[in-house]
C-alpha cells in the first residue's frame, strides 16, 4: 500500500507521517510513505491506477501555481482508483470540493480533535479495500526499483524500444521500464508474441488486418504483426 503526503509545512508533514507510520505499525500494514512539499515529485511517483494508493493533500501549497483541489484533479487523471483525503486548515473549502469531481473520501481539519482518528480511519478503509481487490484481475510487474500494478484488461501491448527498455501501452497511460518481453510473456497465457518486438493482450484485440500488417485495439491504437504469426493469432482470438 502506497501513501502520499503533500504538505508544504515541514512540521505538519512530519506529524502526519508519524500518525500514518504508527498506525501502520500497530496494524502490521505493509506501507510505503512518500512525503513531499512538491507537486511535481508527487505526480512523478504515481505509477498506475491502483486501489492501494492513498493521497493526503493540503489545500494550499506555497510556491505552487496549482492548489490542492486542482492537484487532486491531476491525480485523478493518472489514478482513478486511488483514495484522496484533504488535510488542511482551510475548512471553508470543504463545501466546494464536490465541484471538482475528485471523489474525496474525507476533508480533515488539522485543528479537529479527532484528526488522528480520521487519518487512521482513512488508512484502514484503503487497506481493507485493497485487501478485497487482491482477487481482481490485476497484472503486477515487480521491477528493480518499483512495482507496476494495473488491471490486466487495461493493457493493449508491450513493445521493445532502445537500450533494452520496454514500453507498455495501456488504456490510461504509457510506461517505460527495463525488462524482457520473454519474461513478461511467461506471466499470462493471454499475452501473445505477435512480432519479435511486440507482445499483445489478446483480450483487447478488435481487428486483425493482414493487408496493413497490423492488429488494432480501441481508439485506433495499433501495432505490427509478423506475417508468419497471422494464422496463429486468428486461432487465438476465435
Amino acid at each position: 500500500m502506497k501513501v502520499f503526503v503533500l504538505e508544504d509545512n515541514l512540521m505538519q508533514r512530519q506529524r502526519l507521517v508519524r500518525i500514518i507510520e504508527a498506525y501502520a505499525q500497530q496494524k502490521k500494514m505493509n506501507i510505503e510513505v512518500l512525503d513531499t512539499a512538491k507537486v511535481s515529485e508527487l505526480i512523478q511517483n504515481i505509477e498506475s491506477e491502483s486501489f492501494d494508493q492513498l493521497y493526503f493533500l493540503d489545500i494550499d501549497i506555497k510556491n505552487e501555481s496549482k492548489k490542492g483541489l486542482e492537484i487532486a484533479q491531476e491525480i485523478r487523471k493518472l489514478d482513478n482508483r486511488g483514495t484522496i483525503v484533504f488535510v488542511t486548515t482551510h475548512s471553508e473549502f470543504a463545501p466546494i470540493t464536490y465541484k471538482y469531481k475528485v471523489s474525496a473520501l474525507d476533508f480533515i481539519d488539522k485543528s479537529d480533535p479527532e484528526m488522528i482518528q480520521r487519518v487512521e480511519e482513512a488508512l484502514q478503509y484503503v487497506y481493507e479495500k485493497y485487501d478485497m481487490s487482491d482477487a481482481e484481475d490485476d497484472f503486477i510487474l515487480e521491477l528493480l526499483k518499483r512495482t507496476i500494478r494495473l488491471p490486466f484488461n487495461d493493457i493493449y501491448y508491450f513493445e521493445t524500444i532502445a537500450n533494452h527498455r520496454i514500453k507498455l501501452i495501456s488504456k490510461n497511460r504509457i510506461l517505460e521500464f527495463y525488462g524482457s518481453l520473454k519474461e513478461i510473456e511467461k506471466m499470462d497465457e493471454r499475452l501473445f508474441r505477435c512480432h519479435n518486438s511486440v507482445l499483445i493482450n489478446l483480450n483487447n484485440v478488435i481487428e486483425i488486418s493482414r493487408q496493413d500488417g497490423c492488429v488494432y485495439f480501441e481508439n485506433s491504437i495499433s501495432c505490427p504483426v509478423a506475417r508468419k504469426n497471422f494464422r496463429s493469432l486468428r486461432e487465438k482470438i476465435k
